[in-house]
């Protein structure tokens, strides 16, 4: 019985984990020359802000336990623990990489109290973060646990425009497809980009991808 257990568990681990590699779509080789040439003309404004999040998983009913937005000249906008619903608990594999206890969320405020804030926070701006496709669906769910309607700022991929400035795609027939590169990945690649001591914490991922995003730039830009 225990060895049934163990067999079905991988296999609810590999499937969650196939689901997420499916979020990164495969993209015509005009695509990337389409992005790098957007990259050499973004000019991070006001109207720029970064997102991330952790959370309790990355399953189809998991949730937001901490997130963080920063400006694009890095003002912290928010910056919080997020109370999770009692639908879903933390999982043992998000817990290794973030590190979050539950008990940490213990006087966290819940996502319905920090909707505002944090909609105040994007309102009007372009949202940059690392693995887009993720923290959308991630932010979604838990506005849909609490009943609250979907954000309506659109989404920029940081990992995408990484991938297509240092060419980091596997071939796929005709076509190139993104690779679900790490931001720790990234960070070896560009080590004055790295940030803090806590990878896999909203705040310092915040920090690390506008980082990342600026030397993107200047990178674009250099060879253009």
């Amino acid at each position: 019985m225990l060895g049934w257990l163990l067999i079905i568990g991988f296999v609810a681990e590999y499937w969650k984990t196939f689901k997420l590699l499916k979020e990164l779509q495969s993209i015509p080789e005009a695509m990337i020359s389409r992005t790098k040439s957007g990259l050499s003309k973004l000019k991070l404004t006001e109207a720029h802000v970064f997102v991330d999040a952790e959370t309790t998983g990355i399953s189809d009913d998991d949730e937001i336990i901490e997130i963080a937005v920063i400006s694009e000249n890095d003002e912290v906008l928010l910056d919080t623990f997020v109370k999770h619903t009692s639908r879903v608990e933390i999982s043992k594999g998000a817990g290794n990489i973030h590190g979050i206890k539950k008990r940490s969320l213990k006087n966290a405020p819940s996502w319905d109290e920090l909707y505002p804030k944090f909609i105040e926070a994007i309102e009007g701006r372009n949202t940059l973060t690392y693995n887009s496709d993720f923290d959308e669906r991630l932010i979604n769910q838990t506005c849909l646990a609490w009943n609250l309607p979907k954000p309506p700022n659109k989404y920029f991929c940081v990992m995408k425009l990484y991938a297509a400035q240092v060419d980091r795609f596997k071939e796929n027939g005709k076509n190139k497809e993104y690779k679900r590169w790490k931001l720790l990945d990234a960070m070896l690649v560009y080590p004055e980009c790295a940030y803090g001591d806590k990878p896999h914490r909203a705040l310092v991922d915040c920090e690390q991808t506008r980082l990342l995003t600026k030397k993107l730039i200047k990178s674009a830009n250099t060879a253009a």
